[in-house]
């Protein structure tokens, strides 16, 4: 028997890819699945959806599959006139922020963004951190790093869990 096959690598540059979008990528550079069973055309980064050969040498209908799941992922972003996204996400107390932007450094979804705060008559009083609701997945990184803990994620801020405890 001969079997007429070709070996499959990963395409040049799709670490480098993977590393601009935040996904990750296994030894041999093929990107990876947030998880294999579960949810096996997802990224752990909202809204990059993975199909074919980019994760793996496949054959045809399983591409095929694989391009319907993640079109039909798309669909269900797309399909109404709102978009849903996770509630518990970090918010920053503008206040106490000292804008040293460690939560940055943290941040695997590129949430945190700077926000300058104006007076009435438009001069710069400060920069703080911001998170960007849309891309917050509520990790929680960004409000563990923040040396002047000004940053919390909602439904778990330092009273909410203290009132937790206390009810148990």
């Amino acid at each position: 028997m001969v079997v007429l096959a070709t070996a499959v690598t990963a395409a040049p540059g799709a670490d480098k890819l993977a590393q601009t979008l935040k996904i990750s990528y296994d030894e041999h550079n093929f990107l990876s699945e947030a998880h294999p069973k579960l949810r096996p055309v997802e990224t752990n980064t909202a809204g990059i959806f993975l199909a074919g050969t980019c994760q793996a040498p496949r054959d045809i209908p399983e591409t095929v599959a694989q391009a319907s799941g993640a079109a039909a992922k798309v669909l269900g972003i797309i399909h109404g006139n709102e978009l849903e996204r996770e509630p518990a996400t970090a918010i920053v107390d503008e206040t106490n922020c000292n804008a040293c932007f460690d939560c940055e450094k943290v941040c695997a979804y590129n949430a945190v963004e700077e926000k300058e705060i104006k007076n009435r008559k438009g001069e710069l009083i400060k920069v703080v951190a911001s998170i960007n609701q849309g891309m917050c997945q509520g990790c929680g990184a960004c409000a563990a790093s923040c040396r002047s803990g000004c940053i919390d994620v909602q439904g778990f801020t330092d009273e909410q869990i203290y009132a937790e405890i206390l009810a148990s």
